[in-house]
């Protein structure tokens, strides 16, 4: 760790009202499912959002739990990631692409100051979002963080329905989901508290084991299609080999540990998890009162699990202030992490009540003049560009995302003379790299590309991949997390990607919206002071909210891209632009004239 510890200062969760039974899921299925499904998941119900309830209210909802118990307000908040799988935000399955749902949380919920963006891991996503608060935090560069996800993710369940054809059919996890939101709240954690270790990277070999997709048959939506007994086995087998080496390496002994929190997917699946570490450490290194099962009445409900049963462990009195945690992590891609954890007075906070009403946010300023983010110069090591590269015209034409982003990789890796092995990190910034909502693109890519697919439970050489869209800014943000994660310790060579193409080229009919085929890549490294990023600055313009919108849609099996765009818009970008630049250039002490000159030497 670098400097200070991160603390969860305070978390928040929404479970909509309504109940389904898993035995009303499996007697709607068309072909009769003769599997034990109940038995074997572990779930008899979980929560299913209301009829005008999408990932953004859920989201949105779970944001004003967490800040009804916390000390701070939206407002004192640094940077806001929403980490969700489900961007279902609308009727006639409508998947936003932009605004994303941080940038939209951002103003319904009074975040005036943040830095706000949208992260995509699979159901490691709220994790990698922690991730990224605590090396911020840790090295001082932020102070206060929100992390939230909100999973609308029981619409896959009607299509499992109409689709299982067989017991093994790859969409019968699907039946197991559940709907909820979930918010975390970071701060700087006091002597003896906080995150003792956290840690995560991407074995993207099994990166194809889960993937949800939009449906192709006349019935539409969204789709997961897991090869479940694969995912478990290759799971279960790098998060023992991680558990193991991060409580070694914190010299933590897992019997003095009373809580072993993992991704709640099923019962047999986590039974069968710890039994498997178990094996790593010592027959007993985790009795069986350690593990916990919150998927009974939940299901699976993706990336906020680990806070639902946290929150639920809370509240009967299992888990009390001061104690020790494992968390577990993993999700598509394969994600694999593990964050050992103390805890404060959290516990007895909770359980005594909110400090504020639930639900009360103070939306952001109409115009907001605030900028969301300050130049940070004064670093030893900072990160700068080492090599660019782009592929697009004729070189593009036909691709799909992830072999766009593996050809700008290659060619980028190849003009710094780097191996794949030497990539530590590796992020995808595209806003329309191809329909996929799991796993992570940057893992497919990393796949594709070689970076470590290999790895194995002991191998010291990884690569973390996850995406981050924030639009055409995407790209940008994304050097600053690199920039940040250089800062703190944490990476020293990271590939940033991007990738896009118009979507509905390949739908006959469909009007194509002009988004060229194209990726691109860039090698950033660690460096010297006087060499790399100067300085970023990001403003929020929420008054113009209205000038575009994009979102996925798939009636009928036919996945599509909707756009809408105000005649305004490019003019209304452009000024905005200027200023948030002027604005940057003035921090760092630049002259425009000069900041041209440099550019054109």
């Amino acid at each position: 760790m670098n400097g200070r510890r991160s603390l969860i200062e305070s978390i928040g969760v929404h479970l909509p009202e309504q109940r389904v039974t898993m035995a009303d899921v499996v007697a709607g299925c068309a072909t009769p499912l003769r599997l034990p499904l109940e038995r074997l998941s572990g779930v008899h119900s979980h929560r299913v959002a209301a009829a005008d309830e999408y990932a953004i209210d859920l989201s949105r909802r779970a944001i004003a739990d967490c800040l009804a118990y916390s000390r701070h307000t939206a407002a004192d908040v640094d940077l806001l990631v929403c980490a969700s799988i489900s961007r279902y935000d609308g009727a006639g399955q409508m998947h936003m692409a932009e605004p994303g749902i941080a940038t939209r949380l951002k103003t319904l919920c009074g975040f005036d100051r943040a830095l706000a963006f949208d992260l995509s891991n699979g159901c490691a996503g709220l994790w990698t979002g922690i991730y990224l608060a605590d090396a911020m935090i840790a090295a001082g560069l932020v102070e206060r963080a929100l992390v939230v996800a909100g999973e609308f993710i029981t619409h896959l369940i009607r299509t499992a329905q109409l689709g299982i054809a067989s017991q093994l059919d790859p969409q019968v996890p699907s039946l197991t989901v559940g709907d909820a939101g979930a918010a975390v709240m970071l701060t700087a954690a006091p002597a003896g508290t906080g995150f003792e270790a956290i840690d995560i990277y991407t074995v993207s070999r099994c990166a194809r084991y889960c993937m949800g997709i939009m449906n192709e048959t006349a019935a539409g939506g969204g789709m997961m299609m897991t090869d479940s007994i694969r995912l478990a086995a290759e799971s279960i087998e790098f998060v023992a080999g991680h558990v193991k080496q991060t409580l070694d390496r914190a010299a933590w002994q897992a019997r003095d540990v009373p809580h072993f929190i993992a991704h709640q997917t099923s019962r047999t699946t986590l039974v069968d998890g710890l039994k498997w570490i178990n094996r790593r450490l010592a027959p007993d290194a985790f009795g069986d009162d350690s593990l916990w099962i919150n998927v009974g009445e939940r299901g699976n409900t993706a990336t906020t699990t680990h806070i639902v049963a946290l929150r639920d462990g809370i509240a009967s009195g299992r888990l009390r202030s001061g104690d020790r945690t494992v968390f577990a992590i993993s999700g598509s891609g394969l994600s694999v992490g593990t964050a050992l954890y103390a805890f404060d007075d959290l516990p007895d906070r909770l359980n005594a009540g909110p400090r504020s009403p639930a639900g009360v946010l103070a939306p952001a300023p109409v115009s907001s003049e605030r900028p969301a983010l300050t130049p940070r110069r004064a670093a030893a090591v900072v990160a700068g560009i080492t090599a660019v590269a782009v592929i697009r015209g004729d070189d593009a034409a036909g691709l799909d995302g992830v072999e766009l982003g593996r050809r700008a990789g290659a060619a980028c890796l190849a003009r710094a003379g780097r191996r794949p092995g030497d990539v530590d990190l590796a992020i995808q910034s595209g806003t329309y790299p191809g329909f996929i909502a799991e796993p992570a693109v940057a893992a497919l890519i990393a796949d594709q590309l070689d970076l470590n697919r290999s790895a194995t439970a002991g191998a010291p050489q990884r690569t973390f991949a996850f995406d981050l869209t924030s639009g055409p800014l995407g790209v940008l943000k994304a050097c600053w997390v690199v920039d940040q994660l250089v800062r703190a310790g944490r990476t020293t060579r990271a590939l940033s990607l991007a990738a896009d193409l118009d979507g509905n080229l390949a739908v006959p009919g469909d009007r194509a919206h002009g988004v060229e085929a194209a990726a691109g890549a860039l090698l950033i490294e660690a460096g010297q002071t006087g060499a790399g990023f100067e300085g970023f600055h990001f403003r929020h313009f929420p008054q113009h909210a209205d000038e575009f919108a994009a979102w996925g849609a798939n009636p009928a099996g036919r996945p599509h891209l909707v756009v809408r765009r105000r005649d305004t818009f490019a003019g209304v970008a452009a000024a905005c632009l200027a200023l948030t630049a002027r604005e940057l250039l003035d921090a760092v002490g630049v002259h425009a004239r000069q900041q041209h000159a440099r550019i054109r030497r």
